[in-house]
């Protein structure tokens, strides 16, 4: 039992398709607008495809460049996909590419290895070592690495946090990285539908997967911990959500405010888990305005 809700009740509160008819309609979504944004991008050359950030077959992103006729922005978007740390890659990630690109903005999306095949550890260090990667190489890609900003969607959102949490000077030793990495190496994050304390997934079936022991719960849970990276935060999620993952983002942002960490929180009308994201490839959507609202 957790919060008084018992197992069958969690479980229904944690599977984010208990909302709604048919998950598969919004994945087709997310891979046919990824593979629309991609077929542009390399008819525009505006694409670099498949950089390894690490030494495994997972460890890939592609990287999108802004259109050759705006103004470049020098911001890169980093994108985190969802899927509980176990479903989806890059693939399907790359539904807002084009929008981003159309704007003058850098647009990365981050490939990682799931469970069960690596834990949860594995998959925090690839994420940093990707973000790593692009602000060790940001001069020869053409963006400016004090222009980085995350987006990340349900277990996505989760990384991003995690990040922030990330103490960068001492990752950056602790794995002998040769260039220095700022404290604050991102600059804003956007978090949506996130999951920021795992405990209440220790209760549920996922956590057949997940395996993760009692005494990593507070180390992987960003509700619970100091951030050392204090970027400005946007808190989105969709109305249409579980009771429990509105919670888990209204109690982040609450968490965050008493670390003096700057924040918004947005719920969206007519959205769900899985179509709120999409709106990051509108260009009128409130998502996408917040999203390219950070200063520098």
């Amino acid at each position: 039992m957790y919060r008084k809700l018992e197992k069958l009740e969690l479980e229904k509160e944690y599977s984010p398709s208990s909302c709604i008819e048919d998950i598969q309609v919004y994945i087709a979504r997310y891979a046919e607008r990824s593979a629309q944004a991609l077929w542009w991008a390399r008819e525009t050359q505006s694409v670099l495809e498949n950089l390894p950030y690490g030494s495994s077959d997972a460890e890939k992103l592609d990287l999108f460049v802004p259109h050759c006729d705006v103004t470049n922005s020098k911001t890169l978007y980093i994108y985190l996909h969802g899927g509980v740390w176990q479903e989806l890659d890059k693939s399907v990630s790359g539904f807002a590419a084009t929008n981003f690109q159309q704007h003058g903005d850098y647009f990365a999306v981050i490939n990682y290895a799931l469970l069960p095949d690596v834990n949860l550890a594995e998959i925090i260090e690839q994420n940093r070592r990707a973000i790593a990667y692009l602000y060790e190489n940001a001069s020869s890609f053409g963006f400016d690495p004090k222009r980085i900003v995350l987006i990340g969607s349900s277990g996505g959102a989760h990384i991003a946090a995690m990040m922030c949490a990330t103490h960068w000077p001492k990752w950056r030793s602790d794995n002998d990285i040769k260039i220095s990495l700022p404290k604050n190496l991102v600059k804003g994050v956007v978090a949506i539908s996130g999951i920021y304390d795992i405990e209440p997934i220790t209760n549920t079936d996922i956590n057949d997967v997940l395996r993760l022991p009692e005494d990593q719960i507070a180390v992987y849970s960003p509700i619970r911990l100091k951030f050392k990276n204090n970027c400005p935060f946007v808190i989105a999620f969709g109305n249409n959500e579980t009771s429990e993952f509105k919670r888990q983002s209204k109690e982040f942002a609450a968490h965050l405010e008493q670390q003096c960490i700057v924040n918004s929180v947005l719920e969206i009308e007519s959205r769900n888990h899985f179509d709120v994201v999409l709106d990051l490839a509108n260009v009128d959507s409130q998502l996408f305005k917040l999203s390219r609202g950070f200063e520098f």
